[in-house]
């Protein structure tokens, strides 16, 4: 079952019983940690033997899906390596063969440079970037890679794990993957991008308030302002206003850190009514493999991420996220987030295409659950097989609590299953040192006290 059970009304009670008597197991008898469970794993000067199927590069803090893909990686055959911060979540799974560090700089230079070297110790087959800024880091390394010392097998290498180098931008940029969607015919809100304050104020009263000022790099919701009027616009607006600064960008382009995309441009949209979803996919050099949909139930406070989800087929989401991983030219695990119209329990509304995520989300290891098990199919894949000819659908639909909120019962429902990694030591004493903000919002889905419609079978 890869880790996922139903608990009991006693589980948080338990989980750092488990854990530590996991931990404790992991420990031989000499009162030294086994190598395999240790977090401190070969560093790239150590001489690693036998390289990996993947390599997962993860940089930012709170990202949770990433560290729950190795030991669905591991459990389809693959061997797997993590390069992270220690600090990162990443670091305490048990399911990887080698966890490098990634130092503490905001150098690009130094960044790529210890990608470099870690590539060259444990020669990955793929690599999957873990986060947004994982991903810029990339794209900088694929563009900048004379002056960063990245030598064209890394370049290949990059290239073969995301996509052609001129939709890169394409895949990150919000502003830039609303603009393709536009040109292949997918619904996208209608929006502006400005450069001053006075062009977001006179965009914003076009439209129609309330309307969104947006940046057009990050994540999370971050860098997403609702506005109600003018003042909220202006505000906004100089709330994400790159600075201007000659001697600002010299001082950031001689520390390194010009690879981060500060200024990329900001966006005022209209808002669109309907309920928010999203649609996790496996892409493989332009074609989809396959995918599931997803509806957030729960979130962790009003504005907050997801902590429970409703997964399972959508044909209108499958079908614009085929044709949006063909239009990129992409490979991996990615993500697209789309606004369903109202009463759309049926899957035959045309869904409003918000923004794309390159990188695994926080579902992509549950497909297996509800018949299509990605990670397999990227096993299958990196052993020389075959794209299907007709991309994997959801063949069932499943609630999920997911990690790490899953570890504690209060936030468990009748009926809903628990993304628990019973069998990951590492992050199940991670999940009990944290504290999470409760998942108490409800998402209005419509669904009446049953809690039934939403996503379908197929």
């Amino acid at each position: 079952m890869r880790g996922i059970m139903r608990h009991g009304p006693r589980f948080s009670d338990t989980v750092m019983l488990l854990a530590q008597i996991m931990l404790h197991l992991s420990w031989n008898s000499t009162g030294h940690h086994n190598d395999a469970n240790c977090k401190n794993r070969p560093e790239a000067d150590t001489g690693m033997t036998q390289a990996v199927d993947v390599l997962i590069f993860a940089m930012e803090a709170g990202r949770y899906g990433p560290a729950r893909l190795p030991q669905t990686l591991e459990s389809a055959g693959l061997r797997v390596a993590a390069l992270c911060p220690l600090d990162n979540v990443l670091s305490h799974t048990d399911h990887v063969s080698a966890t490098y560090r990634l130092p503490s700089t905001r150098s690009g230079a130094r960044l790529v440079r210890r990608l470099a070297a870690v590539v060259g110790e444990c020669r990955p087959a793929l690599v999957i970037p873990g986060d947004e800024q994982a991903v810029a880091l990339l794209h900088h390394a694929i563009w900048e890679n004379g002056d960063n010392g990245i030598d064209q097998t890394l370049r290949s290498l990059l290239l073969d794990s995301l996509g052609p180098a001129d939709r890169l931008g394409a895949m990150l940029f919000k502003h830039e993957t609303l603009a393709l969607a536009r040109r292949i015919g997918l619904a996208v809100p209608d929006g502006v991008l400005v450069g001053n304050a006075e062009d977001a104020v006179r965009a914003a009263e076009r439209l129609t308030y309330p309307v969104f000022v947006k940046e057009s790099f990050g994540w999370a919701g971050q860098g997403v302002y609702p506005c109600a009027d003018s003042a909220a616009v202006v505000r906004a607006f100089v709330a994400l206003e790159p600075s201007k600064s000659a001697v600002k960008a010299a001082l950031r382009h001689a520390m390194g850190r010009d690879w981060y995309p500060a200024a990329q441009g900001i966006t005022v949209q209209a808002g669109v009514a309907g309920r928010p979803a999203f649609y996790c996919a496996l892409a493989w050099e332009g074609r989809m493999v396959g995918g599931f949909a997803g509806q957030p139930l729960r979130t962790a406070g009003p504005t907050g991420p997801s902590c429970e989800v409703r997964i399972g087929a959508h044909a209108a989401m499958a079908n614009a996220s085929e044709r949006l991983i063909e239009a990129l030219g992409c490979t991996g695990f990615i993500g697209f987030d789309f606004i369903l119209p109202e009463g759309d329990l049926t899957a035959t509304g045309v869904p409003v295409l918000i923004e794309c995520n390159p990188r695994p989300i926080q579902t992509c290891h549950l497909g297996y659950r509800v018949g299509v098990d990605l990670v397999q199919a990227l096993a299958d894949l990196l052993r020389g097989g075959a794209v299907p000819d007709v991309p994997l659908e959801a063949r069932s639909s499943l609630d999920v609590l997911l990690f790490p909120h899953a570890c504690d019962a209060a936030d468990l429902r009748e009926g809903v299953v628990a993304d628990v990694p019973m069998t990951d030591a590492g992050l199940m004493a991670y999940a009990a040192r944290l504290a999470l903000p409760p998942c108490d919002a409800d998402c209005d889905l419509g669904l009446g006290a049953d809690r039934k419609g939403g996503l379908r079978a197929a």
